[in-house]
């Protein structure tokens, strides 16, 4: 069979969660069947929309370059009809049976409209919440949670998004041209550029009258919906995440519950170094919604000599909290705290190797975090927040701990259990469940395709 992935970014460009869970299922995949990737990459080196095609571990690899440069509206940031053409480009050469997606944030939506013209079928994996919520992580600009995108003012967390315009663009792109010609860091004038930015655009929606941004977000909300219809079936790894889905009107029949599968070997002979201390440790990037912060102050406040938290990962931009790199930084700034910096997840074995307890102090609803499921393949029990799918995988006091979510002092309290009470981490390692193999998971997937896949084709 012929298999297309469709993702928001690849290896080794983009590391995180989908994006490695989407090359362990090609890779899988690839062993008995022809498999193709069309995925993303933004570098403002190249020239916007080129497309380029390369191979890696067998994998035919097609990546289509966008930094949005070329964005002359909020509608535009997720139709993005260049990138179509760059895909059906990608679609004459790799002539996939099935195409299986895994995101369409900084691609197309519009993918899904050709696939249905083709009479392609599309699978989707969702690995988040972007079809309902333009940030994919139900969270507030305040970093509270969004209980209901339904009836929310998405526009006040879109208001840079939404004032998205051909000026605009090229404001922003004259600034930047600027400030690498002249060789100078203008970040400076980052904040007050983007006061006048908005009172600009706000003075533009009043004309067009005072529900302008809000209308918006309903023409995205409806766009998305649409979109649902046309997907033939959709896979969430978390209960919680299908029930949000169902909320927003995809059919029962349509989304399945299925839980990531994850690449083992790795782990087959894994050992944990000895250590006098309680080795407490973080994996994931250094964003806001990640909640490192929590972590943080709960282990500032922990003053136990016997501990120590080791933090695993890079910073990245996040929206408008810009200081975070600086808050982050200051809190680590203490005793037994350490920043350890990226980390190449083919040899995450060798980090859980240093750690005792993995720490998920995430703020926003998770869907099913890859993290937990490589601390159970190294028999790593787990410290998470009580929501979304983190508290589908960990069973409270069996195979790790449960705290209040965005709660530091419940943090603080769980993991001074961890620390002080003798035998605890070794009863919660007798608790960790069984993960799905990546092989069991490639064979479920090629059951859903021949759904979906005249039989004439396999």
């Amino acid at each position: 069979m012929r298999i297309a992935h469709v993702i928001h970014g690849f290896p080794p460009d983009s590391t995180a969660g989908s994006e490695v869970y989407t090359y362990k299922l090609a890779l899988e995949q690839s062993r008995e069947n022809d498999v193709a990737v069309f995925c993303r990459i933004g570098d403002r080196e190249r020239k916007e929309y080129a497309l380029t095609r390369g191979r890696r571990e067998g994998l035919d690899v097609w990546r289509v370059n966008n930094t949005l440069r070329r964005c002359n509206s909020f509608e535009e940031t997720y139709t993005n009809p260049p990138v179509l053409e760059r895909f059906k480009k990608f679609l004459e050469e790799a002539r996939p049976d099935i195409v299986h997606i895994g995101h369409l944030t900084l691609l197309s939506t519009l993918i899904v409209d050709e696939l249905r013209r083709r009479g392609i079928p599309a699978l989707m994996t969702l690995h988040d919440y972007w079809l309902l919520c333009p940030r994919g992580q139900l969270l507030r600009d305040d970093l509270e949670v969004c209980e209901n995108p339904e009836t929310a003012p998405c526009e006040e967390c879109q208001k840079l998004q939404l004032a998205v315009s051909g000026t605009s663009r090229a404001a922003h792109n004259l600034y930047v041209k600027f400030s690498e010609t002249l060789g100078i860091d203008l970040a400076f004038l980052k904040k007050p550029l983007r006061r006048v930015y908005l009172a600009m655009n706000r003075g533009r929606d009043a004309l067009q009258g005072n529900d302008a941004l809000a209308e918006h977000m309903r023409v995205r909300r409806e766009h998305m919906r649409a979109l649902c219809e046309k997907i033939d079936l959709f896979v969430a790894p978390s209960k919680f995440l299908r029930k949000q889905f169902l909320n927003f009107g995809v059919a029962p029949e349509k989304i399945e519950y299925s839980d990531y599968g994850f690449d083992t070997a790795p782990f087959k002979r894994f050992r944990r170094k000895p250590s006098t201390a309680v080795r407490f440790g973080f994996i994931g990037s250094l964003i806001p919604s990640k909640g490192v912060h929590v972590l943080l102050r709960a282990f500032r406040d922990l003053k136990m000599e016997n501990a120590v938290l080791s933090v695993f990962g890079d910073f990245a931009p996040y929206y408008e909290h810009e200081n975070y790199e600086k808050e982050i930084r200051e809190l680590a700034d203490a005793p037994r705290i350490h920043l350890r910096g990226r980390y190449d997840n083919d040899r995450v074995a060798e980090v859980f190797a240093e750690i005792d307890a993995l720490i998920v102090p995430s703020i926003w609803y998770e869907n099913s975090p890859l993290a937990i499921h490589e601390a159970f393949l190294s028999r790593t029990p787990v410290i998470t927040s009580d929501a979304g799918g983190m508290a589908e995988l960990v069973e409270h006091e069996k195979s790790g701990l449960l705290f209040e979510m965005g709660d530091s002092v419940s943090l603080r309290e769980a993991m001074a259990r961890v620390a002080e009470e003798g035998g605890l981490l070794e009863r919660l390692r007798k608790g960790i469940p069984r993960v799905k193999t990546i092989q069991e998971d490639a064979e479920e997937m090629m059951r859903r395709y021949r759904r979906f896949v005249r039989e004439d084709i396999m």
